[in-house]
């Protein structure tokens, strides 16, 4: 309940660089205040896949209940071969719109489900290593 704790807390959890840094952050404070609340939870959801979309050059994520859209920098770092092989097959899910943006169009009003699309999203676009 207190918001200089709760304000320190929100800094250490968007200051995190690596997942392994994010789950001792996250394990600290279920031994600090016990379960955490949903919201709580979600806040590290979204941090972790932050983590991800970072360094591929994803600037934003926002997902609604019924679309959502993603904006890249001007040279993302994303397999742009299965941008287009994504948007190609299923136009009527993506749409590029200024060579930034992806616009995604679907039924999002579920939470977990919301979080599942994102992350296979981001695996989708993530420049494949050979």
């Amino acid at each position: 309940h207190d918001v200089h704790t709760r304000l320190v807390l929100y800094k250490r959890i968007a200051g995190t660089e690596t997942d392994e840094q994010l789950r001792d952050l996250q394990v600290e404070m279920i031994d600090r205040f016990g379960l955490l609340p949903e919201s709580v939870k979600n806040l590290f959801r979204i941090a972790s896949l932050k983590l991800v979309a970072t360094p591929m050059g994803i600037r934003k994520i926002e997902i609604g209940s019924e679309e959502g859209r993603i904006l890249f920098d001007i040279e993302p770092v994303i397999d742009t071969g299965s941008l287009i092989e994504l948007i190609q097959s299923q136009p009527q899910q993506y749409r590029l719109e200024g060579g930034t943006k992806l616009r995604l169009y679907g039924d999002f009003h579920d939470e977990e489900e919301r979080f599942a699309r994102t992350a296979e999203l981001l695996m989708t676009l993530a420049r494949k290593t050979h």
